[in-house]
């Protein structure tokens, strides 16, 4: 691990700290001592300095933790991807996603005529190699065989309207139109999931005579995708960044053999749902918003999951007792360690990072508007909104590293209320991902190097 020099500690606390209750002659009398040492000690993060002028402690404060169930702040309309599948697991149970898109003409074929044409093949084709990545989007068991149907939706989609996760899924024709069995694996970037389609449907489009989005949209408004089995399989990303992920209609029209495609797309109107059936693990209690639970009851385990909204809440129940008990301090550095529980992360990976984001009093996620308040890296505005703090997963150390400096200050001098904070993935993973972790809390029953605690470095300024 990197050492920080003292300098660059007291350097930085300086630069981002409100001096409030501190008068500016303690600061100049501090930084005149600091830097008139002949050599700059350094502060490993496990150890508390010696032989330091400045007397800089170490103290590990503990925190609570709850899981959290808030999906009606995961947005996953006019996404890159679009879930569909379901997967079984034993810990966050049955984890399954339907998609609803429009169908789109493209430029070129807006008012083609064809008039007088006939079926020859109609199938829906759907692309889970994500090209933009170079690689493939599944979470689950992809050398078990799932089933996926497709559905005619009777409610219209719009492109610029924002679908939530929580959004109620629109209306369905009672029969499917269109089913397949397949296995994910083995893949290629030529591997798609083909779905035979009614020929009737596609005749009905041909009989429009001229193909325009109207037209199209007067004979089919969209097209729901979901999994038969809310246990099988696994959970796809279908990629949408191509047209490769289209309803293909090949037809006769005179002497000549034709083909147009509808590509769902950056143009169509779309969503997906992800969903959890928790029954029978120790999350079978989250199944309202804003429904939490202690990780005393949980095994002492913190949950978190993309896509299905689930989330952990931290709080620091001691920081005024610090600030009473030690007196006008200087933060040097305030680190939370989140360590992931061992083999959890073995079948299913864990999200790439997370984030922190604010809870107001009343225990909902804080908003600015209608964006989500995060907390801010410790070189930011801690009023801000630039520069949300993020962790990095480090396959190394099995965990994320939080510096939460700047947040900790705040709240010591209450320039920040004391609600706790949510740990979320990003946006972008919560739109495209069912990703999960779970991480050990702050209770003495977990081994002691991997417990959840934050650990603050502070200096007494007497």
């Amino acid at each position: 691990m990197k050492k920080i020099t003292l300098k660059n500690r007291i350097t930085t606390y300086i630069r981002n700290f409100s001096i409030k209750n501190i008068h500016i002659g303690c600061m100049l009398l501090l930084a005149s001592t600091l830097f008139s040492c002949d050599k700059e000690p350094e502060i490993g993060l496990d150890s508390k300095p010696v032989n330091n002028p400045l007397d800089v402690a170490f103290v590990e404060l503990p925190v609570k933790t709850s899981v959290f169930f808030h999906n009606d702040s995961v947005i996953t309309s006019n996404a890159p991807i679009m879930m569909v599948g379901a997967y079984k697991d034993n810990e966050f149970g049955n984890v399954y996603a339907e998609g609803y898109a429009e169908l789109t003409v493209k430029g070129q074929d807006e008012n083609r005529n064809v008039a007088g044409a006939t079926v020859l093949d109609a199938y829906l084709t759907l692309d889970y190699y994500n090209s933009a990545n170079e690689n493939y989007t599944f979470y689950g068991d992809t050398n078990q065989t799932q089933t996926l149907l497709v559905y005619k939706i009777l409610d219209n989609l719009y492109k610029d309207s924002i679908y939530y996760n929580s959004t109620p899924s629109p209306n369905k024709e009672a029969n499917f139109i269109g089913q397949h069995s397949f296995q994910a694996r083995p893949y290629t970037p030529d591997s798609r999931i083909l779905i035979d389609i009614p020929n009737s449907l596609a005749q009905d489009i041909l009989n429009l005579g001229t193909i325009t989005q109207a037209n199209l949209l007067s004979v089919v408004k969209g097209l729901a995708i979901v999994p038969q089995d809310k246990d099988k399989g696994a959970v796809l990303g279908i990629d949408l960044a191509n047209d490769k992920t289209n309803l293909t209609i090949q037809y006769k029209l005179g002497e000549d053999t034709l083909s147009l495609q509808f590509p769902i797309n950056g143009n169509s109107g779309r969503f997906h749902k992800v969903r959890s059936e928790r029954g029978g693990t120790l999350l079978s209690s989250l199944t309202n918003i804003y429904d939490s639970i202690q990780t005393s009851l949980t095994g002492n385990t913190g949950f978190i999951q993309s896509g299905v909204g689930l989330k952990s809440v931290i709080k620091i129940p001691g920081v005024q007792e610090f600030k009473q008990d030690k007196g006008t301090v200087l933060i040097n550095k305030a680190e939370l360690v989140v360590y992931l529980k061992d083999n959890s992360a073995s079948q299913f990976n864990p999200p790439g990072d997370l984030y922190m984001v604010e809870m107001t009093s009343g225990g909902a996620l804080k908003r600015n508007n209608e964006d989500l308040v995060y907390v801010q890296t410790d070189n930011a505005d801690i009023n801000g909104t630039a520069n949300p703090l993020r962790a990095i997963y480090s396959e190394t150390t099995n965990s994320y590293t939080f510096s939460i400096t700047s947040y900790f200050q705040a709240l010591l001098y209450e320039n920040k209320e004391n609600n706790g904070i949510v740990l979320t993935p990003n946006a972008l993973e919560n739109k495209t991902s069912v990703s999960r972790m779970m991480f050990y809390d702050g209770s003495e029953n977990n081994p002691s190097d991997k417990k959840l605690k934050l650990r603050v470095y502070y200096t007494v300024i007497k």
